[in-house]
């Protein structure tokens, strides 16, 4: 059924019901427009009544529909698939089918598929699409058997001629079809061809300045590897060229489409490649220049590929210009006090798997300096160029390492801690091919800081006040912070006894972080953000006989900011800290206040848990129980004292029958970050009643049983004189 004739602006409505108008079947529910489907094609059953109802939405409306009968194609499954040769030509007739299902592993679609087996040849296929009522038809290359076909390649309408090409031995079936509203008739040709001689890129061909070079991408295909220059690939032919030092200048031509261009560094065709060159050619002369310096005596290939799947015919001027002195690394210049720079003329490089130094650059000259264990300040004189960048390394031209990349601007700059007898290599460029006007950079040192590393800590103490300057410390290079690696003073502090330690600014000049370590290997236990628009403050248990490690750290392109921190100690509410300092429990009421417990780094269980008291009893073979008020911050477990293993907690009201003779830990463990109020808990084991008491006219006696002591607890009071005896 197809729509001949319609004068109305909205899709007219169409029902298909089988056998009764009322009790009947519906088939199919939809639409025919111009604009949308026209064509609807369903299969029919013998002695079966089809009922089809059209509507519309408008009033006097004309339509007309043409029927015809179709005969149900053979080739809607692998099944039932068409063998086609080498110079076959065949029609294929899209349609939207009811009852068909048209299910492919690439692509699903409701419209009917129509399937092809592919002649088994090692030749390269060419579909040419000679008529097509319709711009859309899908085609896919899927392989195997019938029962577990799957998906090989899709391929794009864009073309008339689609090239691809299969392996042997499997069978390979060509399946052409639309979506779901596609109408299309299509007359097809299978050519087996030859494919470019440089499909490969072990066939690349080699070429050399003052070349024209012919060629397209229309009948090549993929190279199935993964590429450091892009993520994902089209049909491309490869070149060869040899690096002499000199400019590359590859001008593009003639172009249908757009393409992509890569240049890798490699001697053979193997995992060996290395991306130094990416780039988009567009249809438009503004991009259609890659300009390359390869470094003299090394191999480079040339990789052409499809842009967004279409294929093109291309020209290639090959020519060899003047090179940047120090367009490469190898060529790079000492960097000077006072620099212009000058992006003109210079080329670019792609630069993969160096960490943050991942980078494609457009434009770029390479400068260098030699280290003198000082930092090194890097700084634009002003904003001339929004988009002046720098990628730093160290090591050698041949194995760079990254240390750090940025983009320079009126507030920051580069700053780096350099060491001597080491050499470090700048890449100043531009990351869009875009010339922009010179600017002037500044190369200034800094002494170092002497705690620039945690090794190096400055012990500090009690009442101790820190005054620090960005510009003499720099960016750290261990991964064992907290936070990102950042310009960082560090300091030490140890204490004999055991207490509240304090760092405190109020409202400093920039924002900055405090990270405290145990040591300086491990992460860090404890950190906080100083914000400059406010008080700030950090505090944390320092325990008797071990060393605590505090990083200060701000943004490493900060210039010339000074920190103050003030630091203070006081004395602790609770001294029950650990295994060792565990105090007898006691039968009464605790109450504790939350605000008194600090943040610990050493403890003796339950490391997941950073405010912790603890309290011993020995069991006597009865049950040990306490109540507490419900509050699900705080967290109660009894531990052995022999492993420190967890083996009972509760939030509410928890008991467990002791061994006798077997000492026990009651561990009172702060879960929030920052606690807050009061808190009760009362044990309820050998909790006796039996208290003697004698009175005399003076002084009263009170004998009170410690189930948790040998010892009985005395109390006397006397009235007279205010004595106690």
């Amino acid at each position: 059924m197809t729509l001949d004739k319609y004068t109305g602006t909205k899709e007219l409505k169409l029902s298909i019901i089988e056998n009764d108008c009322i009790n009947g079947r519906c088939l199919y529910q939809g639409s025919l427009s111009f604009q949308n489907s026209k064509t609807i094609l369903f299969e029919t059953k013998s002695n079966r009544k089809y009922i089809i109802k059209i509507s519309s939405d408008q009033d006097d409306v004309v339509y007309r529909i043409k029927t015809k009968c179709e005969p149900k194609p053979d080739n809607i499954s692998c099944e039932s698939a068409e063998f086609l040769n080498c110079n076959s030509t065949f029609n294929a007739n899209i349609q939207t089918p009811i009852g068909f299902n048209g299910d492919v592993p690439c692509y699903d679609t409701r419209s009917s598929s129509l399937w092809y087996i592919l002649p088994k040849t090692d030749s390269l296929f060419e579909v040419e699409i000679l008529e097509k009522t319709d711009p859309t038809y899908l085609v896919e290359i899927v392989k195997g058997k019938c029962n577990s076909i799957k998906c090989d390649q899709s391929l794009n309408n864009n073309d008339l001629r689609l090239a691809f090409s299969t392996q042997n031995d499997e069978d390979n079936y060509l399946v052409i079809h639309g979506d779901y509203s596609t109408v299309n008739n299509l007359k097809l040709k299978l050519n087996c061809v030859k494919r470019p001689a440089n499909d490969l890129c072990e066939k690349a061909i080699s070429i050399s300045c003052g070349d024209t070079i012919y060629g397209g991408t229309y009948l090549s295909t993929t190279t199935q590897f993964k590429s450091d220059c892009n993520e994902y690939s089209q049909n491309d032919v490869w070149f060869r060229f040899k690096g002499n030092g000199e400019k590359n200048r590859f001008k593009f031509s003639n172009l249908s489409a757009g393409l992509i261009v890569n240049i890798y560094e490699a001697k053979k065709c193997d995992t060996t490649f290395v991306c130094k060159y990416n780039s988009e050619i567009w249809t438009s002369e503004i991009r259609q220049i890659v300009d390359f310096v390869g470094e003299e005596g090394k191999e480079y290939f040339l990789q052409v590929s499809n842009y967004n799947i279409k294929s093109t015919l291309f020209t290639i001027l090959y020519s060899c210009l003047k090179a940047v002195p120090n367009d490469l690394c190898s060529g790079a210049i000492p960097l000077s006090a006072i620099n212009r720079i000058d992006l003109t003329n210079s080329t670019g490089e792609k630069f993969r798997n160096f960490g943050k130094c991942s980078e494609t650059t457009s434009l770029g000259i390479w400068y260098s300096i030699d280290g003198n264990d000082s930092i090194a300040h890097i700084r634009e004189e002003a904003l001339n160029n929004e988009n002046l960048r720098y990628l730093v390394f160290d090591g050698s031209c041949n194995s760079l390492k990254c240390i750090a990349n940025g983009q320079f601007n009126s507030h920051y700059g580069l700053k780096f801690k350099t060491f001597k007898n080491k050499k470090y290599f700048i890449l100043i460029y531009h990351p869009y091919n875009i010339v922009t006007n010179p600017s002037i950079v500044h190369l200034r040192y800094f002494g170092s800081g002497l705690n620039d590393d945690c090794r190096d800590a400055t012990e500090i103490k009690c009442g101790d006040n820190l005054r620090l300057n960005s510009d003499y410390y720099s960016k750290d290079t261990s991964s064992t912070k907290c936070l990102e690696d950042r310009s960082s003073a560090w300091y030490k502090v140890k204490s004999d006894s055991t207490m509240v330690f304090k760092m405190s600014s109020d409202f400093p000049e920039i924002d900055f972080d405090v990270e405290v370590f145990i040591n300086c290997d491990t992460t860090c236990a404890l950190s906080k953000n100083f914000n400059r628009n406010a008080q700030n403050s950090l505090q944390f248990i320092i325990q008797q006989g071990f060393s605590y490690f505090i990083r200060v750290s701000c943004d490493e392109r900060e210039v010339n900011k000074t920190i103050n921190i003030s630091t203070s100690c006081g004395n602790l509410e609770y001294q029950n800290l650990t295994k060792e300092q565990a105090l007898p429990l006691e039968c009464k009421d605790y109450v504790i206040d939350a605000k008194q417990l600090y943040r610990q780094m050493y403890v003796s269980c339950f490391p997941y848990f950073s405010r912790q008291l603890y309290y011993k009893f020995t069991g006597n073979g009865t049950k040990f129980r306490y109540i507490r008020s419900p509050d699900f911050a705080i967290s109660f477990f009894y531990t052995k004292s022999e492993d420190c293993k967890d083996f009972s907690g509760s939030f509410i009201n928890q008991e467990f029958q002791t061994i006798p003779g077997q000492d026990y830990f009651l561990v009172v463990a702060i879960t929030q970050s920052e606690p807050s109020g009061l808190f009760k808990f009362r044990p309820e084991y050998k909790c006796s009643s039996n208290i003697l008491e004698f009175e005399d006219n003076d002084i009263d006696i009170k004998i009170v049983p410690n189930p948790f002591d040998i010892n009985p607890k005395i109390q006397i009071k006397s009235d007279f004189s205010g004595r106690q005896k």
